[in-house]
């Protein structure tokens, strides 16, 4: 990203690395995946591209137990330390079902417990009038909204479910892609398609969730 992105003072809160969220009653860790990334390169597309005023993100993961949640922050620190190491990252890869509580395995999981499998993302967003342009980004932003995401399996049924999505959408929905070609963000390549309908085909539903935005 050659070029710095416009900012405001106006941006996504930092937490503690441990924190409780009250509305999805869960603690909450940093998530360290690479969604954080994705959405920064992708709000610089927007903004070089469609002259888009850039949102900033933070990303996190949750635990419905406190107990757990000190758990996994305690396992995250463990496994930052061992990758560092080549005789640590040999046992983290021949035992990965021991060193991961047996939350991994190299077997993988059993079709039964795919099948029963969930996932669900929680947005929540905080921002100025849609129908501003440009954002009065002086002011402070009120406009609230809550998206949540539902799907099977994350691993195996849900990730399918997004590949055949993005091929499908790439043969039928070219003409509303990026027309250059390039390496894209999923969501600068596919922002003006129908790949949210896709996706609900194999059940990965984006829904707004309104009363959860007024409180």
């Amino acid at each position: 990203m050659p070029e710095k992105l416009e900012k405001t003072r106006w941006q996504a809160p930092k937490r503690s690395t441990y924190w409780y969220n009250d509305k999805v009653k869960c603690y909450c860790l940093p998530f360290l995946g690479a969604d954080k990334s994705i959405v920064q390169r992708s709000q610089y597309f927007d903004a070089q591209m469609d002259k888009k005023f850039p949102a900033t993100i933070e990303t996190y993961i949750c635990v419905k137990s406190w107990f757990w949640a000190l758990a996994l922050l305690a396992w995250l620190m463990i496994f930052q330390i061992a990758v560092k190491f080549s005789w640590t990252r040999n046992i983290l890869q021949k035992y990965p079902d021991i060193c991961s509580a047996y939350m991994f395995k190299n077997s993988g999981p059993t079709r039964q417990q795919a099948e029963e499998a969930t996932f669900e993302y929680w947005f929540f967003g905080t921002g100025w009038n849609e129908t501003t342009t440009p954002p009065p980004v002086d002011e402070e932003p009120k406009k609230k909204v809550v998206v949540r995401c539902d799907g099977p399996d994350a691993g195996y049924i849900a990730t399918s479910g997004c590949v055949l999505s993005c091929a499908l959408t790439i043969l039928s929905d070219a003409e509303n892609m990026p027309k250059p070609g390039g390496v894209f963000t999923s969501a600068a390549a596919f922002k003006k398609t129908k790949i949210y309908d896709r996706l609900a085909s194999f059940g990965i539903v984006f829904r707004t969730v309104p009363e959860m935005a007024s409180t």
